[in-house]
């Protein structure tokens, strides 16, 4: 239990440090594993570096971080919970971005319509839960679809493998696939 702990305090600590209320951008994305485990995840962005590698002002790199919290939804298999942090790295040129990252965070999953004998011979259904650490890669497209003096609206599209680790022997796989909207505001 140290570790979830420790992670909340850090994300905890990592918000009042950016001033939560103050972010660059904002997103809300279906999130799911494939199309069976249906899901939403919210995002806040923080720009740490922004630079222009040309003379062109419209070639633009930047480096964020990305505080995100989310779930998806299985009746049968599973669902689960997670906060997650994502450190990426964007190049965008007009209208198109291209964006590559990391991911490290902490996911808690259910698993629904479990049972257990007990010593006594009795069955009875069974709540289980474990929390698992999660890391993983990412590319994401984005394109702008709205501008205006305030701010940019963006539709992405984002694939991503992560795998979580249980404290089991081995880890457990997944890929991941977010479709969102994204509100940065202009600088």
């Amino acid at each position: 239990m140290k570790i979830p702990t420790t992670l909340f305090l850090l994300l905890l600590a990592l918000g009042a440090k950016s001033q939560w209320l103050n972010a660059d951008g904002y997103s809300l994305a279906y999130y799911g594993e494939f199309i069976s485990h249906p899901g939403l995840k919210g995002s806040l962005h923080y720009s740490l570096k922004d630079w222009n590698s040309s003379k062109d002002s419209q070639r633009q790199r930047s480096i964020s971080l990305s505080p995100s919290l989310g779930f998806f939804y299985h009746a049968n298999y599973q669902s689960s919970f997670f906060v997650d942090a994502e450190l990426a790295y964007q190049r965008s040129k007009k209208r198109h971005a291209w964006e590559w990252g990391l991911i490290g965070g902490y996911q808690r999953s259910f698993i629904p319509n479990s049972w257990r004998i007990l010593h006594n011979g009795i069955v009875e259904q069974h709540h289980p839960s474990y929390g698992a650490l999660r890391s993983g890669l990412f590319v994401k497209y984005q394109r702008r679809i709205y501008q205006n003096e305030e701010y940019h609206l963006n539709l992405y599209i984002k694939p991503s493998t992560l795998a979580a680790w249980t404290g089991f022997p081995s880890y457990t796989g997944y890929f991941f696939l977010e479709i969102g909207l994204n509100m940065k505001h202009k600088a």
